[in-house]
């Protein structure tokens, strides 16, 4: 039958730190693997096997290269899950090989602050690029793509489906709002992961937010950290804005320097920090991504598992 098929070729393209899932059930007693619907839920004893979860960043679940699901679907390179310590399930590897077209770049234009956000703590800070970073609206984008649908459904945003943000997490969309945005020497991750240790809403006191065409022609972006926020720019002391070389945008545009700017507290104002020769030319770069592959894309235990394939470019779904 299709079910008895699916896990029987299935469970060898799924590997969990070097074993697969065919291996593991064979010699973990405890172990098991349930197919619910598009979700395939994966049990493993918690000691004393090579396979089991560590809950650290050493921790690898692998996707192989021609996984196939009944209803049809195979996978056409192997995408890759590690633990991320911050939302504590498993996040997808950014992988740019399977994005189509030629790499160029994009420069950072502009930083600007909402001075009148400082009223009740928050800071408010706008980046404007050369090119749109995305014609949607997107806040949130420091959130793990699980959680996505259902908050972009809680403020009636325009809500792709999940296949499209997922292939925005393949392609490190979500990984840059994290790790390649930086304020005051910090990640967003290393400031949320702060915050974390500290306050229960955590996940709400940053946000990164891609801000479409409804604002500015759709060629900005916004970060805020709340007044509960640890970071913030009322605090004494220097201030910097950072994009980390290959920071990405919705619309696929690439930052391919690294990028900083520095806060005047005497003219209330952004300025560039000097680059270097090398540097400096990036500036002129422009241009996008062009998605165009097939992108099945699977989310495994927490995350659903999407087995099928569509030809790139934003699903309006």
């Amino acid at each position: 039958g299709g079910v008895e098929n699916f896990t029987s070729q299935a469970f060898s393209k799924i590997e969990i730190n070097g074993s697969t899932l065919t291996e593991i059930l064979r010699t973990d007693e405890r172990a098991r693997a349930d197919l619910r619907g598009q979700y395939l839920d994966v049990t493993l004893s918690a000691a004393g096997y090579g396979h089991c979860i560590k809950f650290d960043e050493s921790d690898l679940i692998v996707i192989k290269k021609g996984f196939t699901l009944p209803q049809g679907g195979e996978t056409e390179f192997d995408t890759r899950y590690v633990y991320d310590a911050l939302w504590e399930q498993f996040s997808v590897v950014p992988d740019l090989t399977q994005v189509q077209g030629e790499v160029t770049t994009v420069s950072v234009e502009l930083v600007q602050t909402d001075i009148a956000a400082f009223e009740d703590g928050t800071t408010m800070i706008f980046v404007k690029f050369a090119y749109p970073p995305s014609y949607r609206f997107y806040p949130y984008m420091q959130s793990h793509v699980s959680m996505m649908p259902s908050r972009l459904a809680s403020i009636s945003a325009s809500n792709p489906s999940e296949l499209f943000l997922s292939e925005l997490a393949l392609y490190g969309v979500f990984n840059s709002a994290l790790d390649k945005l930086y304020f005051d020497g910090l990640s967003m991750r290393e400031w949320m992961m702060k915050d974390k240790r500290t306050n229960v809403d955590w996940k709400d006191i940053v946000d990164v937010r891609f801000l479409g065409t409804g604002f500015n022609d759709g060629y900005s972006m916004q970060f805020i950290f709340s007044k509960n926020a640890s970071a913030s720019l009322l605090t004494d002391g220097e201030h910097y804005v950072e994009f980390k070389t290959g920071f990405i945008t919705p619309n696929l545009n690439v930052v391919q320097k690294d990028v900083k700017y520095k806060w005047n507290e005497s003219l209330q104002k952004w300025e560039g920090v000097a680059l270097s020769a090398d540097e400096e030319t990036f500036k002129n770069g422009c241009g996008a991504f062009a998605p165009t592959a097939l992108l099945p894309t699977l989310l495994l235990s927490a995350v659903a598992v999407l087995a099928k394939k569509r030809k790139g470019g934003e699903d309006d779904a």
